[in-house]
């Protein structure tokens, strides 16, 4: 590792070799559990068009279904609308009694310049423009009908009987508006409404509609029926996401460790040897795992906080505008990339220096990025004739998302690994070593040459230790050619050390030679 950083330093790296591929298998795990968990283990998830927890918004779109079948009974058990009820309440009719009494004139809220006023009905039948009637901007019956406040449960005739809601006008515009909302009405009627009138209307429509949202927002998303079930959502896709990540994090470890064995395997060897060599790879796998079962329980944690934030980040969204499942599936994408990168830049629970802090980052967010460039281009291809080809259509579109995400991974880790650029950028921020980084290191280093020692014989080290001494001290003192081929002779005989052996450890054939 030293002289790679050396290299670094020097501005030339080395691109083979065992410390760049250790690198890049790092590396190619991040890209590999990547495409794994979304392209292969996504069948755990079943996303829905419009998220898991009702809004608002998506109740009252007709393409969008109930989540909880209870606000769905709700909604198809609703009272029927009564127009005598709403036009019964209490603020409807001492807002009409009290200008009824007082015969006093009216602004007509939409007309600009006409007084009108309650008499008798024959008063009116020459100039029925003048005759005062109350009307409800947002029909009654639309309000009763509304699924929106349905699912808040508020009072339909509370909500159109407020006085923001209430507005006199003349009769005659007021029965031909009846329960037709503004552009029906406005379309209907349109060569006999002045542009000023309709633009009043409209407004008027605009203000009384954001008050009537307001009040069916405010109590909806602040009800415990709403926190109940966005708990819900987010707790089971937080489970699903965490066995999501803790299988993919399992079959890439099994993976590698089969990938390894495999590779170790001489050439010419028969079918039985490689059958050998997986299944040695399969218990590498899971030994890997036991031995690194925190870091399973981390992904397990990372899988769930992804599932929690994930779920209410969609709920946010469609309580604006409505997803659809592609996009619920990149905002879970984009939530595993963020929770696995703010895990590496704020908590750096591998001791990273900052350099490499960033540079794994960057592959982390870059995967993810290319994950979703799969998936949506997947998503366009679904549209295109590919999709119609019958029974390979599908597998098709599927392998190309994973090629277009495998590649642009793979493009970036290469780029980055083999960038003079980006490798001195890195080795610059690695002057910044986190506090306590090289005491970390060394005692790890510590525990690991324990480890080794604790099977050591160190008797048998230090007589073998002493008779090489002996040796180097005899070889010292002798000085002719003589006499050290025959002191060399004679420890090679009383050593037992092969001729052979030591000619392939001097030509360099063998890195070592036993002495028995």
């Amino acid at each position: 590792m030293d002289q790679f950083l050396e290299e670094l330093k020097n501005n030339t790296p080395k691109t083979e070799g065992p410390v760049f591929q250790n690198l890049l298998d790092e590396y190619q795990k991040i890209v590999l559990r990547s495409l794994v968990t979304t392209f292969g283990l996504d069948f755990l998830i079943r996303d829905q068009f419009g998220g898991d927890v009702d809004t608002v918004h998506n109740v009252r779109s007709k393409d969008v279904g109930y989540k909880n079948p209870q606000n769905e009974d709700n909604f198809f058990n609703r009272e029927k609308y009564d127009s005598k009820t709403y036009h019964r309440d209490p603020r409807y009719k001492e807002m009409v009694s009290k200008v009824r009494v007082k015969q006093e004139f009216v602004v007509d809220a939409y007309v600009p310049g006409n007084k009108i006023f309650y008499s008798r009905a024959s008063f009116f039948e020459e100039n029925p423009e003048k005759r005062a009637s109350l009307d409800h901007i947002v029909s009654a019956n639309e309000i009763n009908e509304d699924p929106g406040r349905i699912l808040s449960g508020l009072d339909g005739i509370d909500l159109a009987n407020s006085p923001d809601n209430l507005h006199f006008t003349n009769v005659k515009l007021n029965s031909s508006k009846s329960n037709l909302s503004v552009d029906e009405f406005i379309k209907k009627n349109s060569d006999q409404l002045s542009n000023e009138t309709k633009t009043i209307i409209k407004e008027l429509d605009n203000e009384s509609r954001k008050n009537i949202n307001k009040k069916i927002s405010d109590s909806y998303y602040s009800s415990d029926k709403f926190y109940i079930d966005t708990f819900r959502a987010s707790h089971s896709l937080g489970v699903k996401m965490s066995i999501r990540e803790a299988m993919g994090f399992i079959l890439v470890e099994i993976f590698f460790s089969c990938k390894e064995r495999i590779e170790a395997v001489p050439n010419g060897a028969s079918l039985k040897d490689y059958l050998s060599a997986l299944n040695k790879g399969i218990d590498d796998g899971f030994h890997s795992i036991k031995n690194n079962y925190d870091v399973l329980f981390k992904t397990l944690g990372e899988g769930y906080v992804s599932g929690v934030v994930a779920s209410l980040s969609a709920t946010l969204i469609n309580a604006y505008i409505t997803t659809h499942k592609v996009f619920i599936k990149n905002i879970r994408t984009a939530s595993v990339t963020l929770v696995r990168a703010s895990n590496v830049l704020l908590f750096n629970p591998d001791g990273f220096y900052l350099g490499d802090r960033f540079k794994t980052t960057s592959i982390i967010i870059t995967t993810g990025i290319s994950t979703i460039l799969g998936v949506t281009m997947g998503e366009y291809l679904k549209k295109s004739p590919i999709a119609s080809i019958p029974e390979v259509g599908n597998i098709t579109i599927d392998f190309i998302q994973v090629l277009i995400s495998g590649l642009l991974s793979y493009t970036f880790i290469y780029m980055m690994d083999r960038s003079k650029f980006i490798n001195n950028l890195v080795n610059h921020f690695n002057k910044y070593a986190p506090v306590g980084y090289d005491i970390d290191y060394y005692c790890k280093q510590f525990e690991v040459m324990t480890a080794q020692l604790s099977d050591f014989d160190i008797e048998t080290f230090v007589k073998e230790c002493d008779a090489f001494d002996q040796v180097i001290n005899q070889f010292s003192s002798t000085d002719n050619e003589s006499s050290f081929e025959s002191i060399l002779d004679e420890k090679m005989n009383e050593l037992e050390i092969e001729l052979d052996d030591l000619d392939d450890f001097l030509d360099g054939k063998k890195s070592n030679f036993n002495i028995n």
